[in-house]
């Protein structure tokens, strides 16, 4: 890596079968404050893509193995490279080339000799035209996503006002909470086993009903609830998961469980507890939708004792 590039500057992925050329397009990147990949082949592209996951891709059209022209098509097939740039270099020139290389997604296209002042600009210009489709697909995506939370609170605090048993709260609101967190397992748990929550199934999504008292794996995290503490476990087989927990999880098919405890009256009530097959990171912003869903299903509760 060039001394002179960040470790969060972007990421180019050269791809040419001429090593010399290779070399002088990795040295015009590095002098630009880049960080540079190198892939000799179609092949290897889509290998090296997978792997680094570059901001833009500098790909030779003429190459062994897999040109450039199948190469960019193959890489559009992947959601990752929705928005990667690719910048074709060829010395193809005639319009059917050209015309080729934006008919299998290129972004732009420069001819060899290579104008290294042009290539510089082409650069910066397409890799700041990335950053804000970026920007702007990910402020879309947190508006949907804010959307589609208030809607959630809305819908369950309707419920709390019309529905006329805890069953009409509880029985849509954990659907709609399997949805929008997107796991595989919901479940609301009392402590003591003298209530039980209304239990269904859809699509392959589970509802459970249950209590606390007969879970080892729950109550070895009984005083972090106590103390109001939501517990995340993003793997079950992290450094300081208690083994019983795993021992408990894996035959569930459970790899991640965030539990956020219930209170009524100020005592410990109970678990809502969110679970997935796969391990994942539980990002804050689920955490505080958990939670939120959490006291308003402990007004609920409390409504019904």
């Amino acid at each position: 890596m060039n001394p002179l590039s960040q470790p969060d500057s972007p990421l180019v992925l050269v791809v040419d079968d001429d090593r010399s050329l290779r070399t002088l397009l990795r040295f015009a990147m590095e002098e630009e404050g880049y960080q540079v990949a190198e892939a000799n082949n179609g092949e290897n592209c889509l290998a090296e893509f997978a792997r680094l996951k570059p901001d833009i891709v500098l790909l030779d059209a003429v190459m062994p193995v897999m040109d450039g022209f199948s190469c960019c098509s193959q890489l559009r097939t992947l959601s990752s490279a929705a928005h990667t740039p690719v910048l074709m270099i060829t010395v193809l020139d005639d319009q059917e080339s050209v015309d080729q290389a934006f008919a299998v997604g290129a972004t732009d296209y420069v001819t060899k000799p290579i104008h290294w002042a042009v290539l510089r600009q082409r650069v910066t210009r397409l890799l700041e035209a990335s950053r804000s489709v970026i920007q702007v697909q990910q402020v879309t995506e947190a508006l949907q996503k804010q959307i589609q939370r208030e809607r959630l609170f809305r819908e369950i605090a309707q419920r709390l006002t019309q529905a006329s048993t805890l069953e009409d709260i509880l029985n849509p609101s954990v659907q709609e909470i399997l949805e929008f967190l997107k796991v595989d397992r919901v479940s609301l748990n009392h402590i003591n086993g003298s209530f039980i929550t209304p239990s269904a199934s859809d699509g392959g999504t589970s509802v459970f009903k249950g209590s606390l008292k007969d879970s080892d794996w729950e109550m070895e995290y009984a005083q972090e609830f106590k103390a109001g503490r939501v517990v995340a476990i993003s793997d079950i087989q992290q450094e300081g998961v208690p083994a019983c927990v795993s021992k408990c999880l894996e035959p569930l098919n459970i790899k991640s469980a965030l539990m956020v405890p219930i209170f009524i009256r100020g005592e410990w009530w109970g678990l809502l507890e969110a679970a997935h097959s796969d391990s994942r990171d539980w990002e804050a912003e689920m955490v505080d939708v958990l939670v939120d869903v959490a006291n308003l299903m402990a007004i609920a509760i409390g409504y019904s004792c």
